[in-house]
């Protein structure tokens, strides 16, 4: 009897291990100063069980008034590199710099969880803030992994964070103490 009730919780435990076997995929939080021109992230795919990838739609949407991307790179410098069949895009830019669609496949088995894409954005025309970059489209829905038991991804949208240039702040804050001197000297005159 106590064999059988070992066997049944290994048994579950073994089936619960599985079912959650699940790549992650993850925007990032990536800090850059306003006006630095191209400045390229990585998106990260990692996995809580070793599962490996054999694939990835994905499908990015930045902020209206954030950087514009200026490319994704599902090939050079990640894990497909050694083991792919090219990178396709699905209307590349759907929205000029704010919504991409991009694909790639291995030409064989699988690669190991890593960087899966690199993204480089244009901050030049871009304010200081926090800007959302979603790792899904209107058009598309959500982005997709493939891997090696076909169980679906998760995705965690990131984002960017534009700082102003430490000389502007400085040229700022000489202003600000300006307008304060300006502002005593009057109430002096005043008083």
């Amino acid at each position: 009897m106590l064999r059988k009730a070992f066997f049944a919780i290994a048994l579950v435990a073994s089936l619960s291990t599985s079912a959650f076997a699940v790549t992650n995929v993850a925007g990032g939080n990536h800090v850059f100063t306003v006006g630095t021109g191209f400045q390229t992230f990585p998106i990260i795919g990692s996995s809580n069980s070793g599962e490996t990838l054999a694939g990835i739609d994905l499908y990015l949407v930045m902020d209206a008034l954030g950087p514009i991307i200026t490319n994704v790179n599902l090939i050079t410098g990640t894990v497909f590199e050694p083991n792919n069949v090219g990178q396709g895009n699905f209307g590349a830019f759907l929205a000029p710099g704010l919504e991409t669609a991009y694909f790639t496949t291995t030409s064989a088995g699988s690669v190991p969880t890593g960087v899966v894409a690199l993204i480089t954005i244009d901050t030049n025309s871009a304010a200081a803030g926090q800007y959302l970059l979603a790792l899904e489209s209107e058009t598309f829905g959500p982005s997709a992994v493939y891997n090696q038991v076909g169980a679906p991804g998760t995705f965690t949208n990131g984002s960017v964070t534009l700082v102003p240039e430490p000389g502007s702040v400085i040229i700022a804050l000489f202003g600000a103490a300006g307008l304060g001197a300006v502002a005593i000297r009057r109430r002096r005159r005043n008083a």
